[in-house]
């Protein structure tokens, strides 16, 4: 009976261990899609820049790699529906501001869209880099909090 007993406890820990790896590649995502915006932000910077094209075709003609890394399933068609997409597995404080650029874009000429562009990659780069600095921390208290909290499970249940 023992032997179950000690078993079982292992089992509670290793599952801990599983549901912090899990959480620790969710947080790993999000810093992820945080660089892909701030990737695909400079891609509609550039295009803006030399081509002055219209959303939907410089969504149509950016690279799949990079809608990927943002978190998009398919292509979009315009940036709300890349949002969309997206939102769900996104930093809130991300989100609002890529809401904010998706709002203001397209109104004035084409350096005030520049500089919204210069304006909004300078945000979302601080925040990309802000993520990228607490990561290693999260991930060590993601793990640190569901296998302590595994082991006093198997503690109280021993």
């Amino acid at each position: 009976m023992l032997v179950f007993r000690l078993v079982g406890c292992a089992m509670l820990i290793f599952a801990g261990w599983g549901g912090g790896s899990i959480l620790c590649s969710r947080e790993k995502g999000r810093l992820g899609q945080a660089q892909g915006f701030v990737a695909l932000l400079r891609h509609i910077r550039s295009q803006i820049d030399t081509y002055l094209m219209p959303m939907d075709k410089i969504l149509a003609n950016c690279d799949r790699s990079v809608l990927r890394s943002c978190g998009a399933d398919s292509p979009a068609s315009s940036f709300e529906e890349l949002l969309a997409q997206c939102e769900g597995s996104m930093d809130s404080a991300m989100l609002e501001s890529l809401r904010g650029f998706c709002r203001e874009l397209g109104n004035g000429d084409r350096t005030a869209q520049l500089k919204l562009c210069d304006r909004y990659i300078g945000i979302l780069g601080a925040r990309a880099d802000k993520l990228a600095g607490e990561h290693a921390r999260r991930c060590r208290l993601i793990m640190t909090l569901c296998i302590c909290g595994a082991a006093g499970v198997a503690v109280i249940l021993f």
